[in-house]
Protein backbone atom coordinates (compact mmCIF):
# COMPACT_ATOMS: atom_id res chain seq x y z
CA UNK A 1 0.00 0.00 0.00
CA UNK A 2 1.28 3.46 -0.93
CA UNK A 3 0.43 5.72 1.98
CA UNK A 4 1.49 8.84 0.11
CA UNK A 5 -0.96 8.08 -2.70
CA UNK A 6 -3.69 7.31 -0.18
CA UNK A 7 -3.16 10.62 1.63
CA UNK A 8 -3.00 12.56 -1.64
CA UNK A 9 -6.24 10.93 -2.74
CA UNK A 10 -7.86 11.89 0.57
CA UNK A 11 -6.65 15.48 0.16
CA UNK A 12 -8.04 15.60 -3.37
CA UNK A 13 -11.42 14.35 -2.12
CA UNK A 14 -11.57 16.97 0.63
CA UNK A 15 -10.58 19.78 -1.72
CA UNK A 16 -12.96 18.87 -4.53
CA UNK A 17 -16.15 17.91 -2.69
CA UNK A 18 -17.46 20.64 -0.44
CA UNK A 19 -20.49 18.62 0.60
CA UNK A 20 -18.10 16.72 2.85
CA UNK A 21 -17.20 19.86 4.77
CA UNK A 22 -20.60 20.09 6.44
CA UNK A 23 -20.33 16.57 7.80
CA UNK A 24 -16.67 17.10 8.66
CA UNK A 25 -17.79 19.99 10.85
CA UNK A 26 -20.31 17.72 12.58
CA UNK A 27 -17.78 14.90 12.97
CA UNK A 28 -15.24 17.22 14.58
CA UNK A 29 -17.75 19.33 16.47
CA UNK A 30 -16.38 20.55 19.80
CA UNK A 31 -16.24 23.87 21.64
CA UNK A 32 -13.35 25.90 20.15
CA UNK A 33 -10.40 26.59 22.42
CA UNK A 34 -11.11 30.29 21.94
CA UNK A 35 -14.18 29.69 24.10
CA UNK A 36 -11.96 28.63 26.99
CA UNK A 37 -10.01 31.85 26.47
CA UNK A 38 -13.25 33.80 26.84
CA UNK A 39 -14.15 31.84 29.98
CA UNK A 40 -10.69 32.42 31.45
CA UNK A 41 -10.93 36.12 30.73
CA UNK A 42 -14.33 36.29 32.41
CA UNK A 43 -13.07 34.46 35.51
CA UNK A 44 -9.98 36.61 35.95
CA UNK A 45 -11.63 39.92 35.10
CA UNK A 46 -13.75 40.09 38.25
CA UNK A 47 -12.00 40.11 41.66
CA UNK A 48 -15.25 38.91 43.24
CA UNK A 49 -15.30 35.75 41.14
CA UNK A 50 -13.52 33.46 43.71
CA UNK A 51 -16.00 34.55 46.40
CA UNK A 52 -18.94 33.87 44.08
CA UNK A 53 -17.60 30.40 43.30
CA UNK A 54 -17.21 29.69 47.03
CA UNK A 55 -20.81 30.75 47.64
CA UNK A 56 -21.96 28.36 44.95
CA UNK A 57 -19.99 25.48 46.48
CA UNK A 58 -21.25 25.94 50.06
CA UNK A 59 -24.43 27.99 49.59
CA UNK A 60 -28.04 26.83 49.87
CA UNK A 61 -28.00 25.62 46.27
CA UNK A 62 -24.75 23.68 46.62
CA UNK A 63 -26.52 20.29 46.61
CA UNK A 64 -28.19 21.19 43.34
CA UNK A 65 -24.82 22.22 41.95
CA UNK A 66 -23.06 19.00 42.96
CA UNK A 67 -25.86 16.88 41.52
CA UNK A 68 -26.66 18.99 38.49
CA UNK A 69 -23.12 19.51 37.25
CA UNK A 70 -22.37 15.79 36.64
CA UNK A 71 -25.78 15.35 35.01
CA UNK A 72 -25.14 18.37 32.80
CA UNK A 73 -21.73 16.99 31.82
CA UNK A 74 -23.25 13.61 30.95
CA UNK A 75 -25.94 15.28 28.85
CA UNK A 76 -23.32 17.39 27.08
CA UNK A 77 -21.25 14.27 26.40
CA UNK A 78 -24.24 12.47 24.88
CA UNK A 79 -25.22 15.45 22.72
CA UNK A 80 -21.62 15.87 21.58
CA UNK A 81 -21.44 12.17 20.75
CA UNK A 82 -24.71 12.26 18.81
CA UNK A 83 -23.55 15.21 16.68
CA UNK A 84 -20.20 13.53 16.01
CA UNK A 85 -21.94 10.28 15.06
CA UNK A 86 -24.04 12.04 12.41
CA UNK A 87 -20.94 13.50 10.79
CA UNK A 88 -18.85 10.33 10.93
CA UNK A 89 -21.64 8.20 9.46
CA UNK A 90 -22.25 10.54 6.54
CA UNK A 91 -18.54 11.04 5.77
CA UNK A 92 -17.90 7.30 5.56
CA UNK A 93 -20.86 6.71 3.26
CA UNK A 94 -20.07 9.67 0.99
CA UNK A 95 -16.37 8.85 0.53
CA UNK A 96 -17.26 5.23 -0.15
CA UNK A 97 -19.77 6.37 -2.77
CA UNK A 98 -17.08 8.50 -4.41
CA UNK A 99 -14.75 5.52 -4.61
CA UNK A 100 -17.53 3.54 -6.28
CA UNK A 101 -17.70 6.16 -9.01
CA UNK A 102 -20.89 7.87 -7.88
CA UNK A 103 -21.30 11.53 -6.84
CA UNK A 104 -21.84 12.20 -3.12
CA UNK A 105 -25.34 13.43 -2.37
CA UNK A 106 -27.35 14.51 0.65
CA UNK A 107 -29.69 11.60 -0.05
CA UNK A 108 -26.80 9.17 0.44
CA UNK A 109 -25.86 10.91 3.67
CA UNK A 110 -29.45 10.85 4.92
CA UNK A 111 -29.88 7.15 4.20
CA UNK A 112 -26.59 6.32 5.92
CA UNK A 113 -27.48 8.42 8.96
CA UNK A 114 -30.91 6.81 9.20
CA UNK A 115 -29.46 3.32 8.97
CA UNK A 116 -26.22 3.52 10.94
CA UNK A 117 -25.92 6.72 13.02
CA UNK A 118 -27.47 5.04 16.06
CA UNK A 119 -24.92 2.23 15.94
CA UNK A 120 -22.04 4.67 15.44
CA UNK A 121 -23.26 6.66 18.45
CA UNK A 122 -23.25 3.52 20.61
CA UNK A 123 -19.77 2.60 19.36
CA UNK A 124 -18.48 6.02 20.39
CA UNK A 125 -20.17 5.89 23.80
CA UNK A 126 -18.96 2.38 24.58
CA UNK A 127 -15.38 3.26 23.64
CA UNK A 128 -15.09 6.84 24.86
CA UNK A 129 -17.08 6.86 28.10
CA UNK A 130 -14.84 4.40 30.01
CA UNK A 131 -11.78 6.40 28.97
CA UNK A 132 -13.34 9.65 30.20
CA UNK A 133 -14.28 7.99 33.49
CA UNK A 134 -10.72 6.72 33.97
CA UNK A 135 -9.33 10.19 33.20
CA UNK A 136 -11.73 11.68 35.74
CA UNK A 137 -10.57 9.24 38.42
CA UNK A 138 -6.96 10.34 37.96
CA UNK A 139 -7.94 14.03 38.18
CA UNK A 140 -9.99 13.68 41.38
CA UNK A 141 -7.01 13.59 43.83
CA UNK A 142 -6.11 17.11 42.68
CA UNK A 143 -9.57 18.49 41.92
CA UNK A 144 -11.13 17.61 45.30
CA UNK A 145 -8.54 19.49 47.43
CA UNK A 146 -8.85 22.53 45.16
CA UNK A 147 -12.63 22.56 45.51
CA UNK A 148 -12.35 22.06 49.28
CA UNK A 149 -9.95 24.98 49.55
CA UNK A 150 -12.31 27.19 47.56
CA UNK A 151 -15.28 26.13 49.69
CA UNK A 152 -13.36 26.86 52.92
CA UNK A 153 -12.00 30.14 51.55
CA UNK A 154 -8.42 28.93 51.92
CA UNK A 155 -5.69 30.24 49.62
CA UNK A 156 -3.27 27.37 50.21
CA UNK A 157 -3.32 23.58 49.92
CA UNK A 158 -0.88 21.35 51.86
CA UNK A 159 2.17 20.49 49.78
CA UNK A 160 1.90 16.69 50.14
CA UNK A 161 -1.72 16.84 48.97
CA UNK A 162 -0.71 18.82 45.89
CA UNK A 163 2.18 16.45 45.20
CA UNK A 164 -0.11 13.44 45.44
CA UNK A 165 -2.65 15.03 43.14
CA UNK A 166 -0.01 15.97 40.58
CA UNK A 167 1.42 12.45 40.72
CA UNK A 168 -1.94 10.91 39.86
CA UNK A 169 -2.52 13.49 37.11
CA UNK A 170 0.84 12.67 35.52
CA UNK A 171 0.18 8.95 35.88
CA UNK A 172 -3.19 9.47 34.23
CA UNK A 173 -1.58 11.26 31.30
CA UNK A 174 0.85 8.37 30.78
CA UNK A 175 -2.04 5.89 30.74
CA UNK A 176 -4.84 7.84 29.07
CA UNK A 177 -2.94 9.25 26.07
CA UNK A 178 -1.73 5.87 24.69
CA UNK A 179 -5.12 4.35 25.50
CA UNK A 180 -6.94 7.15 23.68
CA UNK A 181 -4.80 6.62 20.57
CA UNK A 182 -5.56 2.89 20.57
CA UNK A 183 -9.27 3.51 21.15
CA UNK A 184 -9.33 6.05 18.33
CA UNK A 185 -7.92 3.48 15.91
CA UNK A 186 -10.41 0.84 17.08
CA UNK A 187 -13.21 3.36 16.71
CA UNK A 188 -12.20 4.35 13.17
CA UNK A 189 -12.15 0.73 12.01
CA UNK A 190 -15.34 -0.12 13.90
CA UNK A 191 -17.15 2.83 12.31
CA UNK A 192 -16.33 1.57 8.82
CA UNK A 193 -17.14 -2.03 9.65
CA UNK A 194 -20.56 -0.79 10.73
CA UNK A 195 -21.36 1.53 7.79
CA UNK A 196 -19.63 -0.32 4.95
CA UNK A 197 -20.13 -3.92 6.07
CA UNK A 198 -23.42 -3.49 7.94
CA UNK A 199 -22.12 -5.03 11.17
CA UNK A 200 -23.81 -4.63 14.53
CA UNK A 201 -22.44 -2.36 17.25
CA UNK A 202 -20.59 -5.01 19.24
CA UNK A 203 -19.50 -6.93 16.15
CA UNK A 204 -18.04 -3.71 14.73
CA UNK A 205 -16.03 -3.05 17.89
CA UNK A 206 -14.80 -6.66 17.93
CA UNK A 207 -13.85 -6.35 14.27
CA UNK A 208 -11.90 -3.14 14.93
CA UNK A 209 -9.94 -4.77 17.75
CA UNK A 210 -9.26 -7.92 15.71
CA UNK A 211 -8.17 -5.88 12.69
CA UNK A 212 -5.61 -4.01 14.78
CA UNK A 213 -4.27 -7.28 16.17
CA UNK A 214 -3.95 -9.03 12.81
CA UNK A 215 -3.16 -6.01 10.61
CA UNK A 216 -1.19 -4.05 13.19
CA UNK A 217 1.58 -3.00 10.79
CA UNK A 218 -0.57 -1.14 8.24
CA UNK A 219 -2.93 0.23 10.91
CA UNK A 220 -0.09 1.63 13.00
CA UNK A 221 1.69 3.00 9.92
CA UNK A 222 -1.37 4.95 8.81
CA UNK A 223 -2.40 5.86 12.35
CA UNK A 224 0.98 7.42 13.14
CA UNK A 225 0.95 9.43 9.91
CA UNK A 226 -2.52 10.77 10.59
CA UNK A 227 -1.63 11.41 14.23
CA UNK A 228 1.30 13.51 13.05
CA UNK A 229 -0.88 15.50 10.67
CA UNK A 230 -3.48 16.12 13.36
CA UNK A 231 -0.72 17.02 15.81
CA UNK A 232 0.75 19.65 13.50
CA UNK A 233 -2.69 21.17 12.99
CA UNK A 234 -3.33 21.16 16.74
CA UNK A 235 0.07 22.69 17.47
CA UNK A 236 -0.63 25.44 14.96
CA UNK A 237 -3.91 26.17 16.71
CA UNK A 238 -2.32 26.23 20.18
CA UNK A 239 0.54 28.50 19.11
CA UNK A 240 -1.88 30.86 17.37
CA UNK A 241 -4.08 30.99 20.47
CA UNK A 242 -1.11 31.78 22.71
CA UNK A 243 -0.01 34.57 20.38
CA UNK A 244 -3.56 35.90 20.36
CA UNK A 245 -3.74 35.70 24.14
CA UNK A 246 -0.54 37.71 24.46
CA UNK A 247 -1.83 40.30 22.03
CA UNK A 248 -5.09 40.68 23.92
CA UNK A 249 -3.37 40.89 27.31
CA UNK A 250 -1.31 43.84 26.03
CA UNK A 251 -4.35 45.55 24.55
CA UNK A 252 -5.23 48.86 26.29
CA UNK A 253 -8.91 48.01 25.88
CA UNK A 254 -8.58 44.90 28.04
CA UNK A 255 -9.81 41.36 27.38
CA UNK A 256 -13.47 42.08 28.07
CA UNK A 257 -13.90 45.31 26.16
CA UNK A 258 -16.83 45.59 23.74
CA UNK A 259 -18.41 42.17 24.44
CA UNK A 260 -21.14 42.71 21.85
CA UNK A 261 -19.10 44.49 19.18
CA UNK A 262 -17.41 43.06 16.13
CA UNK A 263 -14.32 45.13 16.80
CA UNK A 264 -11.98 44.78 19.76
CA UNK A 265 -10.55 41.71 21.54
CA UNK A 266 -13.86 39.84 21.66
CA UNK A 267 -14.23 40.25 17.93
CA UNK A 268 -10.70 38.91 17.47
CA UNK A 269 -11.50 35.90 19.65
CA UNK A 270 -14.68 35.26 17.70
CA UNK A 271 -12.78 35.41 14.42
CA UNK A 272 -10.16 33.04 15.77
CA UNK A 273 -12.85 30.62 16.94
CA UNK A 274 -14.38 30.54 13.47
CA UNK A 275 -10.96 29.99 11.87
CA UNK A 276 -10.22 27.23 14.38
CA UNK A 277 -13.47 25.44 13.57
CA UNK A 278 -12.72 25.73 9.84
CA UNK A 279 -9.29 24.14 10.30
CA UNK A 280 -10.77 21.42 12.49
CA UNK A 281 -13.42 20.73 9.84
CA UNK A 282 -10.81 20.25 7.12
CA UNK A 283 -8.61 18.09 9.32
CA UNK A 284 -11.50 15.87 10.44
CA UNK A 285 -12.75 15.46 6.86
CA UNK A 286 -9.25 14.53 5.72
CA UNK A 287 -8.71 12.04 8.55
CA UNK A 288 -12.07 10.37 7.96
CA UNK A 289 -11.48 10.14 4.21
CA UNK A 290 -8.05 8.60 4.78
CA UNK A 291 -9.41 5.92 7.10
CA UNK A 292 -12.20 5.08 4.66
CA UNK A 293 -9.76 4.73 1.76
CA UNK A 294 -7.53 2.58 3.97
CA UNK A 295 -10.43 0.36 4.97
CA UNK A 296 -11.51 -0.10 1.37
CA UNK A 297 -8.02 -0.91 0.09
CA UNK A 298 -6.84 -3.21 2.85
CA UNK A 299 -9.79 -4.60 4.76
CA UNK A 300 -12.77 -4.77 2.41
CA UNK A 301 -11.68 -8.24 1.36
CA UNK A 302 -12.82 -9.31 4.84
CA UNK A 303 -16.33 -7.88 4.36
CA UNK A 304 -18.13 -11.12 5.12
CA UNK A 305 -15.82 -12.55 7.76
CA UNK A 306 -13.84 -11.41 10.77
CA UNK A 307 -10.11 -10.78 10.19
Amino acid sequence: MSYSQLLLRAWWIVRRHRILWLFGFLAGFAPPSALSQLAGSALTASPEMPQRIRELLVGPSSALLWIGTPLLLIAAFLIWGAINALGHTALIALVNRLEEGEPPTFLTAREAIRGYAGRIFLIHVLLRLPLLMIAGIFVLPLAIPILQAMAENRSTIPGPVVDTGLFFCCLGVLIVIPASILITWIEELANRACVLDGRSTFDSIAYGWAAIQQRSGPVIALGIRLLGIAGVAGLFTIVSLNILQGTISRSPAGPLASPFGVKGPWGVLLSFGIAEMAINTWVMTFLSSSWTLFYRQLLMSDRNRSP
